[in-house]
């Protein structure tokens, strides 16, 4: 490893690791050994199959070995001699997870893998939690494209190499131009420049920069470049710092949920502060010995219940210690219901809710977060019908706290459940969902489950009514099943209308997932995000708080924006350069009136114009809530730091202040290619977005945050006068 290679990453790297060692490869299809080595400086695994592999470190999602992986090695069949040595990697690649699974030659190979991999994974994982760690992201930056061009590998770099170098950067120059920096740079007349030498060449810009811009031009010297650290800094972040109350009835919260969580898996989605997760959808059925977790609508393996729920123990709280709520279906039999509930004690121990059947108190308001910090919660929904197999069945009608408010004589309703299963249903009791009216009773632990399409017509009937019910009950939506690909809904449709459990396919990188992630960065990424005052209190007035805003901003510039990938995850850099331009967006909630679209914009056309909303479908079927869009124009041949400094605004209402469920989405495209995936975005919550000039720090689709790619920007929210 390079000494300065060393000083950035602040760590040495085993040179069997940088220059390579065979392992083994095990595929479903195959096990291949091949060679494999880092680069440490560029930040890639790379291995040569058919074709040159690379997995850059920022793509990888998880690291699993040992126990963690050892679901992939049962999968395949493999011995357990290998678990030792079982290294797997989940990445993603051309906008799908994929994973990589090696076997170490030895035991101490695979820990000098194990112990860099992970940190250089976690140098990236800081450098991609926001806009902090200046020093180390320049000397990341310095090495990674300085190493990048320097195809002869001698440490060298001549006038071409710097050529390929400003393409990559999206730079480019006139060939006169950068000739004149190179000869300036290579004072020695070497005919090629060192990192050291490099380093004092500055990349040409092909715009204005921010010092030379309006911002800083009345700033003294000292004073501007001060301020010019100060905006790329952390204290200048866009994202509001919150910290909300945790002591508010389980209610009051929006909870992070997962929908179909076998399919991006448990550990995934936990260390991503899921709070929710279905075991699989969740289907459990008969086993040989013990329940397995399988879905009979896919192709997904057969698991243990035992295996799935170790893993949620172990990694349910390494992010949030806020209450797990593990939704189940149970397709079993009274013996395995009660060996179930007999796993599930067995594995979380002390950390699962539970209370005697018998003598249960009536629960009148659900606990807090922070009284049920640590815990696990079981939702099962509870089967009404009369007994078929009276020998072996130990059926049981509900405790008084768990009555269910039906029009049925109390003697003969049973519920076909083990005394054990019920004895876990504490606080998340699952139950059909009668109707939201006067006559039908819930109690506060009674949770029902509605699909997009029956929830989109409750939104349409009684908004209201399922408002004033979400105050003290919980409810959980999901996406409908005819949706082709997992596609997801908008979530802030009903988190409008106060539904706290709003599962999402993870699985699926579209417009819902991005509203659902940027929902629950908020709150130090707990999981958990308090309501909107206005959805939380009885009081009427605030609901009928309807005001008008405008989203007014400045599109100031870009700082190199990344290039395209091929389906390998390897940057194209051909002659071409970018063209970008910035699409915008508002998405704000179907308030149930019609939506404030001034006719004539406050400003000139030609710079605050808008796009119409994007309503569709009818009341039943609308997968989206009201949207807003406008562009900026398209900045020719320049990808590196691309300058608009076009101003710009969006219309939008807002019912009872709830700013929480108005997000903003910025979107970095290409000239000619609008139907592609755009090369960067940011989306934000607008009750925590900072207003004023900010960078905002891009990602890619899959909302993984690029190293060095960011958006300056000024925003305000300027009010509409009510007589208006």
């Amino acid at each position: 490893m390079t000494p300065s290679s060393a000083a950035a990453n602040d760590f040495s790297i085993p040179s069997l690791v940088l220059n390579g060692v065979p392992m083994l490869k095990v595929s479903p299809k195959k096990q291949k050994r091949y060679f494999f080595r880092l680069d440490a400086d560029e930040g890639q695994i790379i291995w040569q199959s058919k074709k040159l592999r690379i997995i850059p470190i920022e793509t990888i999602k998880e690291i699993r070995t040992g126990a963690d992986a050892r679901y992939y090695r049962e999968q395949f069949q493999l011995a357990s001699d290998y678990e030792d040595r079982w290294l797997t990697l989940v990445y993603v690649l051309d906008g799908s997870y994929k994973t990589l699974h090696l076997i170490a030659a030895t035991r101490d190979v695979f820990q000098m893998w194990d112990t860099t991999i992970r940190a250089l994974y976690d140098i990236r994982k800081q450098l991609m939690s926001g806009l902090g760690h200046g020093a180390m992201r320049q000397a990341v930056w310095e090495k990674q494209f300085w190493k990048g061009a320097d195809e002869e590998k001698d440490q060298r770099l001549d006038f071409d190499d710097v050529e390929r170098m400003c393409r990559r950067l999206n730079i480019n120059p006139s060939r006169d131009d950068l000739m004149r920096r190179f000869k300036s740079a290579d004072s020695q007349n070497r005919g090629y420049l060192d990192f050291a030498t490099s380093a004092r060449m500055n990349p040409p810009h092909t715009g204005p920069s921010l010092d030379s811009s309006n911002i800083t031009s009345n700033l003294p010297a000292g004073t501007a470049a001060s301020f010019t650290s100060f905006l790329l800094s952390p204290d200048n972040s866009v994202s509001r710092d919150e910290k909300h109350d945790m002591t508010r009835p389980l209610p009051e919260y929006y909870i992070s949920s997962s929908h179909n969580t076998y399919l991006v898996g448990y550990i995934r989605a936990l260390l991503h502060s899921c709070r929710s997760v279905e075991l699989f959808i969740v289907d459990i059925y008969d086993g040989e010995t013990e329940p397995v977790i399988y879905h009979g609508k896919t192709l997904t393996t057969r698991i243990a219940l035992r295996d799935i729920c170790q893993a949620i123990l172990r990694y349910a709280f390494v992010t949030s210690p806020y209450p797990i709520i593990i939704s189940a279906e149970v397709h079993c039999g009274i013996a395995q219901q009660a060996m179930i509930a007999s796993i599930m004690s067995e594995v979380f121990g002390e950390a699962l809710v539970k209370a005697p059947v018998d003598g249960r108190p009536r629960i009148e308001n659900l606990p807090s977060p922070e009284e049920l910090k640590g815990m696990v919660l079981l939702k099962v929904n509870v089967y009404l019908s009369p007994p078929t197999d009276v020998r072996d069945a130990k059926e049981i009608r509900f405790p008084i706290g768990l009555e269910l408010a039906e029009t049925r004589d109390p003697e003969t309703t049973k519920v076909r459940m083990s005394v054990e299963l019920v004895a876990l249903l504490v606080y998340t009791v699952g139950v059909k969902c009668r109707g939201l009216n006067k006559k039908e009773v819930y109690a506060p632990e009674h949770v029902f489950s509605l699909s997009e399409s029956t929830a989109n017509k409750i939104l349409k009937q009684g908004m209201m009514d399922l408002i004033k019910h979400n105050r003290t009950h919980l409810v959980r939506t999901y996406p409908k099943g005819t949706r082709f690909g997992s596609t997801n809904y908008e979530p802030h449709r009903y988190w409008s209308a106060g539904c706290q459990l709003v599962a999402i396919n993870w699985q699926t990188f579209d417009l819902g997932y991005m509203i659902n992630h940027a929902m629950f960065q908020r709150n130090d990424r707990l999981g958990y995000v308090l309501k909107p005052a206005s959805l939380r209190n009885a009081d009427k007035q605030l609901l009928s708080q309807r005001t008008q805003h405008f989203f007014d901003f400045t599109i100031i510039s870009a700082q190199q924006l990344p290039r395209p990938k091929d389906s390998l995850g390897r940057e194209i850099i051909d002659k071409s350069v970018l063209d970008p331009y910035v699409e915008v967006s508002l998405h704000i909630p179907d308030w149930t009136h019609s939506p404030f679209l001034p006719s004539t914009p406050p400003a000139s056309a030609a710079h605050r114009s808008y796009s119409p909303p994007n309503i569709t479908g009818s009341s039943t079927s609308a997968t989206s809530a009201r949207s807003v869009t406008v562009k900026t124009f398209v900045v020719k041949n320049n990808g590196f730091n691309p300058v608009w400094e076009q101003s710009l605004s969006l219309p939008f209402d807002c019912v009872g202040g709830m700013l929480d469920l108005v997000f903003v989405k910025f979107a970095v495209k290409q000239e000619d290619k609008e139907l592609e995936e755009p090369l960067a975005v940011y989306c934000s919550s607008l009750a925590s977005f900072n207003l004023g000039y900010r960078h905002l720090p891009l990602h890619d689709a899959q909302l993984s945050q690029y190293l060095f790619s960011t958006l300056f920007i000024n925003a305000s929210i300027r009010d509409v006068p009510a007589h208006t």
